[in-house]
Parts: structure tokens; C-alpha cells; sequence
């Protein structure tokens, strides 16, 4: 999954859409890209300026979209770096250590990039804050819902309604109804 800012205007209404052979997701403020493939095929939005995510900010977002973070990759202003794991069976949204980083670096750190914990928490999505990219640390697969529900909130501020609207998207998505069609272009190569 990649996230990319907008280039064209799309209305606010959000939807999905296809863009050389990728699957979409839209809103007034972002395109989202879905690949089965490695997230070096996926647009890349290099002319747009790398915002960064400090602890603070980060949290917050985890919270509203009632995520577990398991690890974190913090780099400090002065340039270090931080890598946290949480222990076996827990999450950063509770773990005192957490409080800790984000009283001692608040606003003058930037969060690298972060794993959210799926499900009952075997199974984890690596966030990548700099190169605004989800996937999974090996080969392993996702269901669409959840990169919707997980990593978008990671990768992007969102509005309050804007969670609504993602969880409604993946609710009503029925993959039994998508079917695959080969345009002329395609059935040429």
C-alpha cells in the first residue's frame, strides 16, 4: 500500500478507481494505491514534501483509530535513533515506557516508522512513516481491510468522519461481486 498526495481533483466523495492496473481509494485530500506486489511498483510521490510524524502526533492517531502499536523506530532531533519493541502480549498504547519517550522527545522527534498488531495481535503491519508505505515484513499477505482500517490512519492525519466513512468502505466491499475484466490494452501485451 501506498499513500500519495493528491494530484488531481476528485470531489470529496470518497471512492475506489484503477490507475495502471493498481487499485485505488480516493478522498478530497489523498490517494491510497493497493499492489500485490512490492511497494517499489507502486507510484511514488517524490515532488511532495516529506512531512514529519512526531510520538505525540502519532499516538493520537493510534488512539483514535484504537490501534496497537508494537514497535516503533524514533529518530531524535539531534539525529539518533531509536528502535522500541513492546513485550510479548502487550502494546505501546498502555506500556509506561511509551509516556516516557513522549514527555522526554515530544514535538522534536520524528516517527520513522512503526508495526501495528492485527487481530489478536499475531500478525503485524509495518508502517513506514518516511516512505508513506504499508506492507508485512516478509511475503506475507493482508486482506484490503486491513491495510483500510490500519494503515491509513498510520500513514495519514485523518478527519474525525473519515474513519466512518473507511470502516463503511471496507464493510460494504464484497469481493464475491468484483470481477476481473481484461480491457483491449491489456489483452494486446
Amino acid at each position: 500500500m501506498s499513500d500519495a498526495a493528491l494530484t488531481e481533483e476528485y470531489g470529496y466523495k470518497p471512492r475506489w478507481f484503477t490507475q495502471s492496473g493498481l487499485l485505488g481509494y480516493t478522498t478530497d485530500r489523498y490517494q491510497t494505491f493497493f499492489s500485490t506486489g512490492p511497494t517499489s511498483s507502486l507510484p511514488s510521490d517524490e515532488g511532495a514534501e516529506i512531512s514529519q510524524v512526531d510520538l505525540p502526533e502519532l499516538l493520537d492517531r493510534a488512539d483514535a483509530a484504537a490501534l496497537s502499536i508494537t514497535e516503533l523506530v524514533i529518530e531524535s532531533a539531534a539525529g539518533g535513533q531509536i528502535e522500541h519493541t513492546a513485550p510479548p502480549n502487550s502494546s505501546f498504547g498502555h506500556a509506561e515506557i511509551l509516556e516516557d519517550l513522549r514527555g522526554a522527545l515530544g514535538r522534536r522527534s520524528a516517527v520513522k516508522a512503526v508495526a501495528v498488531a492485527l487481530g489478536g495481535g499475531s500478525r503485524h503491519l509495518w508502517c513506514d512513516l518516511t516512505k508513506r508505505t504499508a506492507s508485512g515484513r516478509t511475503k506475507a499477505t493482508f486482506p484490503l481491510s486491513d491495510f483500510m482500517a490500519s494503515a491509513i490512519p498510520m500513514l495519514r492525519s485523518l478527519r474525525s468522519g473519515e474513519y466512518g466513512e473507511i470502516s463503511g468502505l471496507v464493510e460494504n466491499l464484497d469481493l464475491a461481486e468484483i470481477e476481473i475484466r481484461v480491457t483491449d490494452e491489456e489483452s494486446e501485451d
